[in-house]
């Protein structure tokens, strides 16, 4: 649950729950934004694909062939 001092804002779904309304979110490995712009998705694709060829560079770089 969020604290009053960070300033962000939660809603009341049921007995003793809360959600908390937040301005994006990851779904399924996609970014969603309240906004529905593809900036955020495109950002994390983009930031995942680099991280996985940054894992796999020593494959390409070592290989004794």
């Amino acid at each position: 649950m969020c604290e009053s001092s960070t300033g962000c804002i939660s809603v009341d779904i049921g007995v003793n729950a809360y959600m908390e309304l937040v301005d994006k979110f990851s779904y399924i490995g996609d970014m969603l934004s309240v906004d529905g712009d593809a900036d955020a998705a495109v950002e994390t694709r983009v930031q995942i694909g680099w991280n996985k060829l940054r894992q796999l560079l020593p494959l390409f770089i070592n290989n004794d062939i």
